[in-house]
Parts: structure tokens; sequence; C-alpha cells
């Protein structure tokens, strides 16, 4: 199993970096954050304690395709309705 993937970065430093990036935005308790992430097992584990809202997006611009991304905020902060009806989704 190669520990690249298409990107520069290698997957273990990719995912060193999501979990600094996950401890620092958890940790802020006074500004109100909001973020879309890829919808992986890792970034569900790493924000399980965070609302989370799976929200289907279609890219076009290079190759056509479908996938799932993933609304995270805190619970202190009031997502739009429209988004809850997306909530607990998983990719197919």
């Amino acid at each position: 199993m190669s520990t690249r993937d298409s990107g520069c970065i290698s997957i273990p430093t990719r995912l060193k970096i999501t979990r600094q990036l996950a401890r620092y935005i958890k940790g802020q308790r006074t500004l109100p954050w909001i973020m879309s992430y890829d919808d992986t097992d890792v970034v569900r584990e790493l924000y399980c304690d965070q609302q989370l809202t799976s929200l289907p997006i279609h890219y076009s611009l290079q190759t056509k395709r479908s996938a799932k991304e993933l609304i995270i905020a805190p619970y202190r902060l009031a997502l739009p309705q429209r988004l809850h009806c997306f909530k607990g989704k998983r990719p197919s």
C-alpha cells in the first residue's frame, strides 16, 4: 500500500495535519466557526462531538462526479434548517 495519493502530501502527513486542525478548531470556544470537509470515516471520528451534516455536491470543472461533503459546526452554532434534511446521511 502506498503512503502517497494523487496529491503532493503523503497520507500520514495529511492525517497528522487533519488531526492538528481538528484539535485547534474544536478548541475555539468564543469564535463561531463552520467548515466543510470530505465525508470520510476519519473526519467523522475526529469531529464526532460536533454537528455533522452530510451535503451532496457535484463536481463539474474537470471531471464530472458526485460526492458528499460534511458540514461541521459546534452545537452552539445554529445551522440553517435546510441543511438538517441531510443530517446523518452517508455516502453511497
